[in-house]
């Protein structure tokens, strides 16, 4: 037995109803509609089922917020200074294009953009040698989910 049901001789009930309570709202809930299908009746399953719950949803967070992070998933590689400098005449051959004015895109408008100033790599200049060459290549490697 557990020191603290030893000590004040609770019932499982009773300290699954107090544990219970002491849930994040939405552990609590969760946890209600998986015991509408299975009853648990000791404290000990309540508990590692509850951990389980909680340890799904923060996993789940975790995922939304990777995808919503437009850092991880950008388009356009860092490359320093001015590497993405978008000129006036590119942007307004964009704006002609129908594209965001920023990244060249067709799906929005800039208005709706949450991406960074960056060029295609069409509208890149190459670099002839060097490290800036070398980053050039790199940046037209693919990546896989969004690691290099």
């Amino acid at each position: 037995m557990s020191g603290v049901k030893a000590h004040d001789k609770w019932s499982d009930t009773a300290l699954i109803a107090a544990f219970h309570q002491g849930l994040k709202a939405e552990v609590r809930s969760k946890l209600i509609e998986f015991t509408l299908h299975k009853s648990i009746t000791t404290l000990d399953k309540f508990i590692s089922t509850a951990c389980l719950i909680d340890d799904i949803l923060f996993e789940a967070r975790q995922e939304l917020r990777e995808d919503a992070n437009p850092s991880t998933s950008a388009p356009c590689p860092a490359q320093g200074g001015s590497g993405n400098f978008v000129s006036r005449n590119v942007q307004e051959q964009r704006w002609k294009a129908g594209e965001c004015t920023k990244h060249g895109v067709k799906l929005h408008k800039l208005e709706e953009c949450k991406n960074g100033w960056c060029l295609k790599p069409s509208e890149r200049s190459k670099p002839e040698s060097g490290k800036a060459a070398e980053v050039e290549e790199l940046s037209s490697v693919p990546t896989l989910l969004g690691k290099v």
